[in-house]
């Protein structure tokens, strides 16, 4: 802890940058590094020595990479230890962590680059610059060795002597009898290739220089001297050595290429930082076999900011805990308070009379889709932009304060967030404030404090960070992007609209356009624009995105709101025209003048008159009977009516996980969005439909047997959309399986679809609106068309006729799927209890989980001709849920079971008015004997 009673007052957040601390220059300093840290949610992972595939943190400027990547160093390791036990000494057992990680940063490989060498060629360059990287490892080997020596005090000098003896006189290169000897006998090397770089332009005779330059391969030699070590020091003999390479995207091409050849090879474990595309070249290596890359990038919409809040706050009190009983209050909730309406000098009158304002435009609006969704959650849509409405009225600025605030501003950047705390609390010590006494820092404070930050970024990060052609534009640029959100946060319906779509992104590949997309690629490198799609390098071209937001750290400067509702889409000749010195104040006019005169058209709409209600239809309605409604016991009770493939107005459900903090948010939105804005089509999810008694089941069978199509978002191979498909199978729907390929679980990458459903067809898409509009175009449209005019495919899995589409139910055939494969005793036990429960007048088929694609026909089958299934889903199997929805589907008697000892994870959430649920076959038996006759009824 720092003595504040010997110093004058000091900023907790004067430090951003891993630099500020110089533990190079002064080791000591890891202590208050590793105090200021909190670890990110995937923290263990990084430091789980049983992962030996180079792990890759990817993030942007300030997001923190480096000093996570720091943290798994041997200095971090030790200080994080010795904070955690309080301890001043520590003795080797005290050491718990399964390995020993070495830190370079990349710069030290800056003499072989080659835009300082071009007098070389790659493959001469390469065997220096394998010799300079076993030099640069050997060295963070040796420091980090001697640290560990230091500040263990069991270890004996005679052991450290030991250690630097036995590892001088291996090579050439390492000489001397001290560290110190053996340490400078590795620099001299150093410097000898440094002489290399900067001699041989002028002698052009390499023998001059063969004596001085000793070389080595990798990893052998970093593997020697690692031995060395753990061999004498017990503790470290099962740990295994981490490579942390920081920086990574200041590595030449070819240097990457030898990363990845030992990463291939395994024999060192990497744990790499690298910025955003900063990955050069995949060649050598696979994702998900050889590497994995962590983004580092939290998204900080409302419903999704919890995990970098929690992450904002521990930083926040870590800081101030640096100072041991200095601040008394160190909650940043009560240091940094939210805004009121007082302060903004509003009162809750006058913003609902603007929101009835609002209201009222919005249903006089002619092209609203749907004015009771617009109403449903009217005020938490456009309560913001009242208030921004209301103070442009009365001539004031907004306000922008509170810990919650600044977690929003900082978007995600974990450096944005400390440089806004920094900003608060240097104004408020200007000011007079006893934050040290847990005064709270007033609102107009915090806000002058963020209005100087959001400047700083524009004026100072920008032009020191982009010194290429595009910095001057790019400040420009982002002023533009303001005034029109601005424009529309005061005039459109459509006010909180930070999400940038660009229609026709495809005309980036014109050279008319370079300048422009270089800018916006700068703005995403640096990132002034957070990008809306993954950065994953799967072939390193790293696509243009067709949509990106606005950092919100401009929200301050612009007098915009933070959020990103609705999309501001705009042509690649406008953007062009925003960068043109000649043309930019006449586009800009054009476009805002459009909003404000709600004129402004960039997408052709369909003119015919919008309907509402959620099945709008004027076709002949067709209504639907079932007999074995699981949830009332008999028929259906919500008047279900049968849409056709063949009428004028096609009708589709989506089937999609429904998590608000995964990546699906988005792309469920866009597939509803894009099928019906650009093809007329009608698509609906269980989330748009409200069923009697609200049972998620019964918006299930509400979408999928009434809708003809079917979109099933399979990428994670979700068990309730297995389910759906599984229902929609045994209905005959026209199904279309859709992947993104980024987001398969890695358990599955290697083989998808995995097994049964291995070698169906399936259509990928990216991650943006308008490569699934293409999508839909080029790959489900053609289908739907030809379909309608000739059913030919009876089944939309086979995709081909099947023989058993027409099998005939038989009386007192029953079905039984167990998992056997999990638990293989248990569930032939439950087999033999059922047996024993039913009657011998009945036949019984029973199936184990399918395996191939042919052992799910096999069980399509013997489900279609039994008129009673009996099906455990304990632990979610693919074909058990297949099976179940198929059941379903037919309209099938069934009893799910599920054993809630063996596993937690239900599918379906509201199961329960229909499932039995068992935690041990006595309960199982019991539940059965009194419930099996009555469902089986006559049979």
């Amino acid at each position: 802890m720092i003595n504040n009673n010997k110093i004058a007052w000091q900023n907790p957040f004067a430090k951003d940058r891993l630099e500020d601390w110089r533990v190079e220059e002064f080791p000591a300093n890891y202590k208050e590094l590793v105090s200021c840290f909190a670890p990110p949610g995937f923290m263990d992972k990084l430091e789980d020595p049983s992962i030996t595939k180079a792990l890759i943190i990817m993030g942007g400027r300030g997001c923190g990479k480096s000093h996570i990547l720091r943290m798994l160093s041997v200095q971090s390791v030790i200080n994080d230890i010795r904070r955690k036990l309080n301890k001043k000494e520590l003795i080797m057992r005290d050491y718990n962590r399964g390995y020993f990680g070495v830190y370079v940063k990349s710069d030290c490989f800056f003499p072989l680059s080659t835009e300082n060498i071009s007098f070389l060629s790659i493959d001469q360059l390469n065997p220096i610059f394998e010799h300079l990287f076993n030099l640069q490892i050997g060295r963070a080997i040796l420091d980090a060795t001697r640290f560990f020596c230091i500040n263990f005090s069991d270890i004996p000098k005679e052991k450290k002597a030991k250690i630097w003896l036995k590892i001088a006189g291996r090579t050439a290169i390492l000489r001397g009898h001290t560290f110190s000897e053996i340490f400078n006998s590795l620099d001299s090397e150093i410097k000898e290739i440094q002489n290399f770089v900067k001699l041989f332009p002028y002698e052009k005779d390499f023998s001059k220089f063969r004596e001085n330059l000793h070389f080595t391969n990798t990893p052998d030699f970093i593997l020697e001297l690692f031995n060395i070590i753990r061999n004498e020091i017990e503790i470290l003999s099962e740990k295994v050595l981490f490579v942390l390479i920081d920086e990574y995207e200041d590595l030449d091409t070819y240097q990457q290429k030898l990363i990845n050849r030992l990463i291939k090879q395994r024999r060192l474990i990497f744990r790499i930082a690298s910025k955003i595309k900063g990955i050069k070249t995949l060649e050598r290596i696979d994702e998900v076999h050889d590497y994995e890359i962590i983004p580092l990038h939290f998204d900080v919409s409302r419903e999704t900011r919890a995990p970098y809040k929690r992450l904002a706050k521990d930083i926040f009190v870590n800081r101030l805990n640096l100072y041991d009983s200095f601040y008394k209050e160190k909650d940043p909730g009560r240091l940094l308070p939210s805004l009121t309406l007082k302060y903004e000098d509003l009162t809750e009158e006058e913003i609902q009379r603007e929101l009835k304002k609002i209201r009222n435009d919005l249903t006089k609006k002619k092209n609203i889709e749907d004015p009771e969704v617009y109403r449903k959650n009217f005020e938490g849509h456009y309560r913001d932009a009242a208030i921004y409405r209301l103070l442009r009225q009365k001539g004031k600025d907004k306000l922008y304060a509170g810990f919650d605030e600044y977690v929003a501003l900082s978007s995600g950047i974990i450096r944005l967030f400390i440089w806004l705390c920094r900003g608060a609390f240097s104004l408020a010590r200007q000011n007079g404030m006893r934050i040290e006494e847990g005064q709270s820092i007033d609102v107009h404070t915090q806000s002058k404090a963020a209005w100087e930050v959001s400047k700083r970024e524009l004026t100072i990060t920008i032009p020191q960070n982009v010194t290429n052609q595009y910095g001057q534009k790019l400040g420009r640029f982002i002023f533009d992007i303001g005034s029109i959100l601005r424009a529309k946060l005061h005039f459109s319906t459509q006010p909180q609209a930070n999400r940038i779509e660009i229609i026709d992104s495809e005309k980036f590949e014109d050279e008319d356009y370079r300048i422009v997309r270089g800018l916006i690629e700068s703005g995403l490198d640096l990132p002034v624009f957070l990008s809306e799609v993954s950065f994953k390098p799967r072939d390193v071209k790293y696509p243009m995105p067709e949509s990106f937001s606005l950092n919100w750290i401009f929200s301050p400067l612009l007098g915009i709101s933070l959020e990103k509702r609705w999309r501001t889409e705009l042509k690649v000749e406008e953007l062009k025209g925003l960068c043109s010195t000649e043309n930019r104040t006449e586009t800009l006019e054009k476009i805002i003048k459009q909003i404000e005169e709600r004129k402004r058209v960039v997408r052709k709409k369909d003119k015919q008159t919008k309907q509402t209600s959620l099945f709008p239809f004027n076709d002949k309605k067709i209504p639907l009977n079932l007999s074995n409604c699981p949830v009332t016991g008999v028929g259906c009770n919500q008047n279900l009516i049968k849409y056709s493939l063949s009428e004028i107005k096609a009708k589709a459900f989506l089937a999609i996980p429904f998590d608000p903090k995964s990546w699906v948010k988005d792309p469920r939105r866009w597939i509803k969005e894009s099928m019906h804005d650009n093809f007329k089509i009608r698509c609906v999810d269980v989330d748009d439909v409200e069923v009697k008694g609200g049972l998620i089941l019964c918006k299930i069978c509400s979408c999928v047997r009434q809708m003809p199509i079917g979109l099933f978002e399979i990428t994670e191979v979700n068990p309730n959309v297995i389910f759906e498909l599984g229902m929609a199978t045994g209905l005959n729907k026209l199904n279309f399986m859709l992947v993104y390929k980024e987001k398969i679980p890695p358990n599955h990458k290697a083989n998808f679809p995995p097994p049964p459903l291995e070698g169906i067809e399936y259509t990928p898409y990216q991650l943006s609106p308008a490569s699934i509009a293409e999508t839909i175009q080029d790959k489900i449209l053609p289908t739907i068309e030809n379909t309608k005019k000739e059913r030919q495919v009876s089944c939309w899995v086979l995709r081909g006729n099947c023989p058993n589409m027409k099998v005939e139910t038989k009386e007192g055939k029953i079905f039984i799927g167990m998992p056997f494969d999990k638990n293989q005793d248990f569930f032939k036990t439950t087999e033999r209890l059922i047996r024993e429960l039913l009657s011998q007048k009945h036949q019984i088929v029973v199936h184990v989980p399918a395996k191939t694609l042919a052992n799910l026909c096999q069980m399509c089958k013997a489900i279609r001709s039994s008129s009673f299934c009996i099906i455990d889903t304990t632990y979610n199997d693919i074909s058990m849920m297949f099976g179940l929805g198929l059941a379903f589907g037919r309209d099938k008697k069934f009893i799910q079971l599920h054993n809630t000892s063996l596993s937690s994870e239900r599918p379906i959430s509201d199961l329960r008015p229909w499932a039995i649920e068992y935690t041990n076959l006595a309960e199982l038996k019991e539940l059965l004997r009194n419930d099996l006759q009555i469902r089986l009824g006559d049979l």
